[in-house]
């Protein structure tokens, strides 16, 4: 069963359109996880582990939930 941020991120990825969207979403789920790491496991995160974070989940969602076979 997916989650509902999970289904949210998926049905922004239905149209070119919406990618822009969905990245948005992408950067708020991995800012709220690592709001979550921080305030409940007691972890530090930096600026640059979210970005990065937010690079790697945004271009796996992209390359799956694509249409386009080709993106690398």
């Amino acid at each position: 069963m997916h989650s509902t941020l999970e289904t949210l991120v998926y049905n922004c990825f239905m149209s070119r359109i919406k990618e822009k969207k969905a990245f948005h979403v992408v950067t708020l789920i991995i800012i709220w996880r690592m709001r979550n790491e921080v305030e409940f496991k007691r972890t530090s995160n930096s600026a640059s582990k979210v970005i990065e974070e937010v690079k790697t989940l945004g271009f796996l969602w992209i390359k799956n939930r694509s249409k386009e076979a080709s993106i690398t």
